[in-house]
């Protein structure tokens, strides 16, 4: 079993992009090892232009694998190359996010010989996985209409929902808390299979479903409203209904959005640290 990611950074600026969270990934595996030709590639990656670094890794492949996998140079590649094609601008990174991870998806598809051969179960929000619409967040195509074009029948968007619980999700001040699920209202379709005496059951899609009906919409952010009109017959293949959700004990840290700026500063200054030393290693190299 493999676990990769299909999504990219949408965020392109100087303290948030695709580059700098290899920067940090490359500099933690070569604490240590200290490699001349890594240090070199997080140097480049620094750069506003990350054209550089794209050429440097297809040259020195070879000593780069000493702390690198050959899989792991080839998916760095990609996606800086890919989201520096794309450019910086934040609404069409945004709005490209679909599209990239359709290319992303393919990527990987072709890349590992082992998913030709079998299925891959791919998990993201309902909102991408269909191929009609990403109503009712930005409109742009989703995910799954390209996907349902390249495999047609092959491709099967599955839907999960859940009729009551608790969620972790930031408030208007982007501050992490736990949330009670609103009351699913009579005419939704978690309504109607919270009538069902089974926990957890799975429901395919008949033409029964071929109607507009209400169904849950929720992201990471608190919202007013979470039930919204959909037809999901035309969106997906079947549905995994859970009765009841709940959090597990959340251990992690509870930080303010104050407090989360606080360490975003600070993990700037220490990652500016680690290239200055890194620029004074290849300096007394060279």
């Amino acid at each position: 079993m493999r676990l990769l990611g299909m999504d990219y950074n949408s965020v392109c600026n100087s303290a948030q992009n695709s580059a700098i969270d290899i920067f940090d990934f490359v500099t933690h595996l070569n604490r240590e090892w200290k490699i001349p030709e890594a240090d070199q590639l997080s140097v480049l990656l620094m750069e506003k232009d990350w054209k550089d670094a794209v050429q440097y890794l297809q040259t020195h492949k070879s000593n780069l694998q000493k702390i690198l996998t050959i899989d792991e140079i080839e998916c760095i590649t990609h996606i800086l190359s890919l989201s520096n094609n794309i450019g910086g601008d934040r609404v069409k990174r945004f709005i490209n996010r679909d599209s990239v991870m359709f290319v992303n998806t393919n990527f990987l598809l072709d890349h590992f010989p082992s998913f030709s051969k079998n299925q891959a179960i791919i998990y993201a929000h309902s909102v991408h996985i269909n191929p009609i619409s990403t109503y009712p967040v930005v409109h742009c195509e989703p995910f799954g209409k390209y996907m349902k074009g390249k495999y047609e029948d092959d491709y099967l968007p599955l839907l999960l929902l859940t009729g009551n619980g608790s969620m972790t999700i930031y408030d208007q001040e982007f501050n992490r808390r736990r949330e009670e699920l609103q009351r699913p209202p009579t005419e939704s379709i978690e309504s109607i299979l919270n009538q069902i005496e089974s926990d957890v059951l799975y429901v395919p899609m008949t033409s029964y479903f071929d109607t507009i009906v209400l169904s849950r919409f929720q992201g990471d952010r608190k919202t007013p409203r979470e039930f919204y009109p959909y037809n999901l017959y035309q969106r997906y293949g079947g549905i995994f209904f859970i009765k009841n959700s709940f959090e597990p004990n959340d251990n992690r840290e509870k930080m303010s959005a104050f407090d989360k700026a606080e360490r975003v500063l600070m993990r700037n200054k220490q990652r500016l640290k680690i290239l200055e030393d890194i620029k004074k290693r290849l300096k007394i190299i060279s």
